[in-house]
Parts: C-alpha cells; structure tokens; sequence
C-alpha cells in the first residue's frame, strides 16, 4: 500500500493501527481469563456476575454511551451527580479508572480499555438506532431487570405529569423494553414521537435523522416503580381499565371500537 500511494510505511501503519479496531481485535480465552491477542491490556475475567450495579450501568450506557476503542459516556455538564454515580458504576463493575472530561456542554465519562469496549459493542450496540439489550440482560427477572429501567431512563428519560418516559431512537430496544415490563404485568405505551431535528438541548443543536420511540410509563405501574426510579405518581389513575387475566389468556381492553354495540373479546 505505501509503494502504490508513495508514502512511507509508518504511515500506512499508524492509519491502519487507528482504524476501527473494535471491530479487528481477537479475543484469546486462557482459563477463567480473557485478553486480547497482541494488546497489552491486562486480562479480564471469563465469567462476570450479573449484579444491579452491571444492569443499571447497562441502561446508562445503553442511554448514553458509545464504544470504538474505547467507552464513552457523554452527559451534560449540569448532570453531575449522575457522572459521578457513572463513575461509581464503572469502578464497581468493571474494576477500571474512568477519566472525565468536560468539553463545552458536554462532559464525557471514558474507560480507556480495548477488550471492554469491544464487549459491550457486541453486547448492546455502538449508534443509538442500532442500541439492543442481548438476551441475557431482556430476560433478568424483574427484580434485576428495573435496573436496566432505571439506568436507562436516568439517561434518556424523565418524570413529566405523573409518568415516566424513556426515549430511544432503536425500535428493537423499545420493544424489548416494552416487553420485559409486560412480563411483570406492567402495560407501558411504545409510541412514536415527532422529529426534534432543528432544536437544541443545553446549546447544543439536535441533529436527528432517525425517529424517535417514547416508552411511557402510566399511573398503574408507576404506583410500583415510582419509589424505585425516583418519580412522584400523581393518583391520576389512565381512563382505560387495565388487562384482564385468567389461567388462560390475557383480554387486554380495546381503545377504538369502529362498528357500534361491539360484544366480543379479541
């Protein structure tokens, strides 16, 4: 390559070195260890326990992170007692240093490791449209999986009018959102929201090119998680009854009827 463009080898090498290496690097299993193959990183443990602090540090990054060579959180500089809980999470469940960096508005939260960022590329995602949760971390039993919920909507989300909300722009990590609350008998609504492109957030401009999907926690089961994500229900119970159950089946209620005096189940 440096013969046919004339350019001197290091350069070929270092531009090669730089180019997407999470997606080159071979992972090498000796024992209960992982590494890297040719990386100097020190090695990572082949097994890792599933603990409320890894699933909620999931849901942040699944919120706010992203991962090439490295992982990156990206907050907003009036965020900061959630950088510093992100930090926290980080030292807990990975055993890494994380470094803080304030760039204007924004101020990034990086764990410089190569084998780390590779995994949770692989796990849930690189681009926000592309964000997933592997079906390890979708089929925790409730009590483990509201810790993704709450990392989750802590990052992308709010408490707005006696709801909570989480906003994504991956139609796959909405429904798999949707679902695992459906699980535990709880019935949000997925919809999908107007294109912000044009606005700003904290000065900064919103340059959107793919819609967006509000995940919108009600009354009914926010009387369950409010304590736990930190929001305050307002008592206003929905107008529409919730789901009826038997041993058998589920009669969820039907909102629009288009032939009158309807009798029937579905």
């Amino acid at each position: 390559v440096a013969a046919c463009f004339k350019v001197d080898p290091g350069v070929v090498w270092r531009i090669w070195r730089n180019i997407d290496k999470a997606s080159v690097v071979r992972p090498v299993v000796n024992g209960d260890r992982i590494t890297l193959y040719g990386e100097s990183f020190k090695p990572l443990p082949a097994r890792l326990a599933i603990t409320p602090a890894l699933a909620e540090l999931a849901g942040l990054y699944i919120a706010e992170g992203h991962a090439d060579h490295k992982i990156t959180f990206s907050f907003g500089t009036h965020e900061p007692d959630l950088i510093r809980e992100c930090c926290t999470l980080i030292t807990e469940t990975l055993g890494e240093p994380s470094t803080v960096n304030r760039h204007g508005s924004v101020t990034t939260v990086t764990v410089s490791h190569t084998l780390w960022a590779w995994i949770f590329r692989r796990w849930f995602g690189h681009e926000a449209p592309n964000k997933r949760m592997p079906s390890w971390l979708e089929t925790l039993p409730f009590s483990s999986f509201k810790h993704v919920l709450r990392g989750w909507v802590k990052g992308d989300g709010g408490d707005h009018v006696g709801r909570v909300y989480g906003v994504t722009t991956s139609p796959m990590l909405g429904l798999q959102f949707l679902l695992g609350l459906g699980r535990a008998g709880l019935f949000p609504s997925l919809i999908r929201v107007s294109d912000k492109a044009g606005g700003n957030i904290n000065g900064r401009a919103i340059v959107q090119r793919h819609p967006a999907y509000q995940l919108n926690i009600g009354a009914e089961a926010l009387a369950e998680l409010a304590p736990f994500l930190g929001a305050t229900p307002t008592g206003k119970r929905s107008p529409w009854p919730l789901p009826a159950f038997d041993a058998r089946e589920m009669r969820p209620p039907i909102r629009r009827i288009l032939r009158h005096n309807y009798r029937g189940r579905v």
